[in-house]
């Protein structure tokens, strides 16, 4: 993550100095293409990364909430006919 955060500070140092470096107006313009290409991917990719790594952390919430199916016995079910109504 330091490393992405330093990446991210170099490009930003550099397209703020871009202008400043006199480069001709092609140059200029090819190098800002590059240069957001390449932000746009490495932001892509660090996303997509991040987005996998909480995915795999998610934890149910309240599991001692959740009956668990597999030790159910079919004497535990209730039904509606065992319930009687009072008239």
């Amino acid at each position: 993550m330091k490393s992405t955060r330093r990446f991210f500070q170099a490009v930003g140092i550099w397209v703020a100095v871009m202008p400043f470096l006199h480069f001709p107006v092609t140059v200029r313009n090819i190098l800002y293409v590059i240069t957001g290409i390449t932000i746009f991917i490495t932001a892509y990719l660090y996303l997509r990364k991040r987005a996998s790594i909480i995915k795999e952390k998610i934890e149910p919430t309240f599991v001692e909430s959740v009956p668990d199916r597999n030790t159910a016995k079919p004497s535990e079910v209730v039904t509606n006919e065992s319930i009687e109504t009072i008239e």
